[in-house]
């Protein structure tokens, strides 16, 4: 069973703060997928606040609820 969006969020904001040491009380979850050797979140600080994106493990991929069955392609550096 996959996580509310609000347990999403709060789950996101625990993994961001422990990898970043960024605490975002309103964090906006904008994208969660599955990719290659794990998740990609892609997350805004609330409204107007900084964005930014986070490489996940399988296990914290699972943990925010991402669906690890379906896979995108890896994103490309620009």
């Amino acid at each position: 069973m996959y996580p509310s969006d609000e347990e999403q969020r709060q789950r996101v904001r625990e993994v961001v703060q422990r990898e970043t040491g960024e605490d975002c009380p309103d964090l906006v979850v904008l994208r969660a997928n599955a990719i290659l050797g794990g998740g990609l979140v892609h997350y805004r600080c609330g409204e107007g606040g900084t964005s930014g994106s986070l490489n996940l493990s399988p296990e914290e991929a699972r943990y925010v609820g991402i669906d690890m069955s379906v896979r995108d392609l890896p994103e490309m550096g620009g």
